[in-house]
């Protein structure tokens, strides 16, 4: 096989970076990400004054910075950028998605070439376990809720998901107009 007449450039490599977020390595759900990305020449030419412009069309990923200069590539040489693009990944985006990226690839004499490649985002997944009604001190303390005592709810929650979930909130609410919540 032949190399390419002229410049030929694809992407190499590529690898994500946490560090704007918690730093375990896995691009999770609300965080910023780097992309480090190496793009190879794989032509008999230079690559002059070469650009990429990183995109996504998916839902749960918004850019903050998707274009990176790499200068000249040599001819059967590559260039690694360090930190070359960073996304953010919806608080929103459900477990494991695999969200598809472009690379589009331009040099000086207007070649352009793409690369494509997939990155998964990983969130919390989480359930309600059992509900226990602790009627011990303002009721008769038979774990029921009976007119007139006033009780606490000990809820059990559980992440089913692959990232951790932080600072979680639940509200519990009831339409009854026979039951007030105090906290």
């Amino acid at each position: 096989i032949a190399n390419p007449e002229g410049a030929y450039v694809m992407l190499n490599q590529y690898s994500m970076d946490d560090s704007n977020g918690n730093g375990n390595g896995l691009v999770e759900a609300g965080e910023s990400s780097l992309v480090n990305a190496e793009l190879k020449n794989w032509g008999n030419a230079d690559a002059a004054n070469t650009n990429a412009v990183l995109s996504s069309e998916d839902i749960f990923v918004t850019f903050i910075d998707n274009s990176q200069d790499y200068g000249t590539i040599p001819a059967q040489d590559s260039v690694m950028e360090n930190s070359a693009y960073q996304f953010q990944g919806s608080d929103s985006v459900p477990d494991m998605h695999i969200v598809p990226f472009t690379l589009d690839i331009q040099g000086e004499s207007r070649d352009s070439w793409g690369s494509t490649f997939s990155v998964v985002l990983y969130a919390p997944v989480m359930y309600l376990g059992t509900l226990t009604v602790d009627d011990s001190e303002g009721g008769n303390g038979n774990s029921r809720l009976d007119p007139g005592e006033t009780v606490n709810f000990i809820m059990n929650c559980y992440n089913n998901g692959h990232c951790d979930a932080y600072e979680n909130l639940a509200t519990l609410q009831s339409s009854s107009p026979y039951i007030t919540f105090e906290n």
